[in-house]
Formats: C-alpha cells, sequence, structure tokens
C-alpha cells in the first residue's frame, strides 16, 4: 500500500494510476476517465496519471510502451485501471506486465469489431489478437454498460468482469443564460433548436444526419447546432451549405462550453451507427433536452422511446427526420420527454451509488493476493 502527504500527515492510500490521452478533451474515454478521478472518490483513493503519448509511433508502438511502463514505474501504482480496449488497451497491458504490475482494469468502451471503416487487416488484428491478449492480461474487465457486458468477448472471461458500471453524468455548468447564447447566435427565442454533439464522423451517422436536416428545410421554426470535430465536417458543411447560408444549421466546432450550448437547446439528436452507451446523452439529459437517438448498443439504456425521447433505426434518415419533426411540432412533448430525462440520469446513473461500486471492486482487488 502507497502512502501518501495529508493535512494529517502521513497516511495509507491506495494509489490508481489512469491513463488520459495527450490527444485532450473532448472525447468520451477522456471526460469519463476524468470525471472518475475527480468523483468523491479522490478522498479514499490517490489517483494519478499515465498519459499516453498518441505522437509516439504509429500502430504496436514499442517506444510507447516503453514510455508507459516508464510512468508506471515511477508511479508505483497499486492499481492501474486504463479506459478502452483498442492499440491504447493493448499498450497499457503489455506496459503494466513490463512494469511488473499485477493488478489491472480494464473499462470496456467497445469493441475494433464495432468500427464501420476500419481496414479488414487492422479490425482483425484488433479484434482476434490484440484486444483478447488485453482483456485476459486485465484482472477485472468492466463494461460501461449492460450491452457491454453482455457481449461474447466478456461473457466468456466471467472470472475477470465486474458486469459493468456507468459512466458518471456530467455535473451541470453554465457560463452564459439561455437567452445570451441564442443572441450570440442570432436565434430568435421562440426558435426551436436542436443540438448534437459527438465527434463528426460517418460512424457517429453524421451523414445520414445530413440527409435528415436536408428534408427538414422547411422547418423554418427549427435551427440545428452541431458540436464536435471530426473527419467528416468539412465533406458535411459542404453539402449543408445552403442550410448553413440560411442559418436553419450552425457548425460550432469544438466548444468546452458545452453546458452552455446544451441549456440554449430543446431537442439533442444523437444519430450513431454504433454505440456503447454514450456520455453525450447524460450530459443533454443533465440539462432536461428531449431525445432523439439511433436504436443501438447501450442507448435505449439511457433513452426510453416515448419517455424520454424517440428511438430511431440506425441508418434511417426519414425516421430521424420525423422524430425530430414530431418533437418541434409539440412543446409539450418537449418538456415532457425532457424532464423524464433529467429524471432518469439522476436516478438510474446516481453519481453516489457508482462510486459506490468502483470503491467495491477497487478494494475486492486490493483484497485478493496477486
Amino acid at each position: 500500500m502507497n502512502t501518501v502527504q495529508s493535512e494529517q500527515g502521513t497516511v495509507s492510500k491506495p494509489v490508481i494510476a489512469m491513463d488520459l490521452s495527450t490527444a485532450g478533451k473532448g472525447g468520451g474515454p477522456f471526460t469519463s476517465t476524468t470525471r472518475l478521478m475527480e468523483s468523491e472518490l479522490k478522498e479514499s483513493y490517490e489517483f494519478r496519471t499515465i498519459w499516453y503519448d498518441v505522437s509516439l509511433g504509429a500502430g504496436v508502438s514499442w517506444k510507447r510502451i516503453l514510455h508507459l511502463r516508464d510512468q508506471i514505474r515511477e508511479i508505483k501504482p497499486d492499481i492501474v485501471h486504463y479506459t478502452g480496449l483498442q492499440l491504447s488497451g493493448f499498450h497499457m497491458a503489455v506496459a503494466c506486465r513490463l512494469a511488473g504490475v499485477k493488478r489491472t482494469v480494464v473499462s470496456v468502451r467497445g469493441f475494433s469489431g464495432d468500427a464501420l471503416y476500419f481496414s479488414k487487416i487492422k479490425s482483425f488484428l484488433l479484434t482476434y489478437i490484440l484486444e483478447p491478449f488485453t482483456l485476459l492480461s486485465a484482472t477485472r474487465a468492466v463494461g460501461v454498460s449492460k450491452y457491454v457486458a453482455n457481449r461474447k468477448a466478456l461473457r466468456i472471461l466471467k472470472s475477470k468482469t465486474r458486469s459493468f458500471i456507468y459512466n458518471f453524468p456530467p455535473p451541470v455548468s453554465q457560463s452564459i443564460s439561455r437567452d445570451d447564447i441564442r443572441k450570440e447566435l442570432k436565434i430568435p427565442a421562440d426558435q426551436v433548436v436542436a443540438i448534437s454533439v459527438a465527434r463528426i464522423t460517418k460512424d457517429k451517422g453524421y451523414h445520414i444526419f445530413k440527409d435528415s436536416i436536408r428534408s427538414l428545410s422547411k422547418q423554418t421554426n427549427l435551427t440545428i447546432l452541431i458540436v464536435g470535430r471530426g473527419e467528416y465536417l468539412d465533406e458535411m458543411q459542404e453539402e449543408l451549405s445552403d442550410q448553413i447560408a440560411k442559418g436553419q444549421v450552425v457548425f460550432l466546432g469544438y466548444k468546452a462550453n458545452v453546458g452552455d450550448y446544451l441549456n440554449a437547446s430543446d431537442i439533442f439528436v444523437l444519430p450513431t451507427l454504433h454505440e456503447t452507451l454514450s456520455v453525450a446523452l447524460l450530459e443533454a439529459s443533465s440539462y432536461h433536452l428531449a431525445l432523439v437517438a439511433s436504436n443501438t448498443g447501450g442507448v435505449p439504456e439511457i433513452v426510453i422511446d416515448g419517455h424520454n425521447g424517440r428511438l430511431v433505426e440506425p441508418g434511417n434518415a426519414s425516421e430521424l427526420s420525423e422524430a425530430i419533426a414530431e418533437l418541434v411540432a409539440s412543446v409539450e412533448k418537449r418538456k415532457e420527454f425532457g424532464h423524464n430525462a433529467f429524471n432518469r440520469v439522476n436516478t438510474t446513473f446516481d453519481r453516489r451509488r457508482l462510486e459506490s461500486q468502483w470503491d467495491e471492486l477497487y478494494k475486492t482487488i486490493l483484497k485478493e493476493k496477486r
């Protein structure tokens, strides 16, 4: 057990090292990991950061592995908790072995085989070689949703699996009022605003959303805000140039103060083609937004159709358009769904319960002989 300094002097406190990408804020893994490290659990554990340097080589990178190993050796953690599979998870698993760490947890957020636009060779290597090694190397594998926990790769590892622990919902934070944001964007107070926040990629379904936006062009009382960056952004902006010129669609890029824009909106749209849960949906729920999302993966664990939003078939632009138009037409339904979304995120995704589940898991691992 490590010792750390506090106001009361030197105390025994387990050290848990967690990896964060040097690519920075904005992604789900970075956000979820940061929220866990900043939770009330910091009173019981000393969280330390292992920086995953994305600039150190491409593909399977020995240089990157050694850099991770050296950080782990310097920290001397009681547990290393790394935050995903794919290449980063493999690198972390190897680095932990080289550093002699015997207690590790991997949060499983998704599998490489789900990605639609990986090359066949890359997908095969990750799915059948690297990710199985990562899972087998971990002391525990924890899904971020029931959907993930029920995947075959985790079901065959029952002795290693703590089923699932949901992502932490975000704290509600806003620096500018709803009216001021709308004035800044030149959006009338009575205009219905739909917002979407994610990586702007085809995996997230933005090429489908683009077609839906075009079909909604006659909805003159609707403005759509799109927050985020990604490889499909430039193409999407070009294909929606008419809607942008008319002010029907506003691309905002990356925004650190996402809460300000959610607070100024009425509907949240997630057109993704696959999703293990969705930090963005949890955040939108915290701001009382009615939800429209694809019926895929772990999304139905957040969105209950007809209760706090609408679920649509992934890849179906017409269904997506109809669900948005339904909510644009009914302020009563928007308010009902938004109210229910807020209640659900504060019960099913209660922070104290999630903290208790992580605390229980960490304590169990620390008690086990290695």
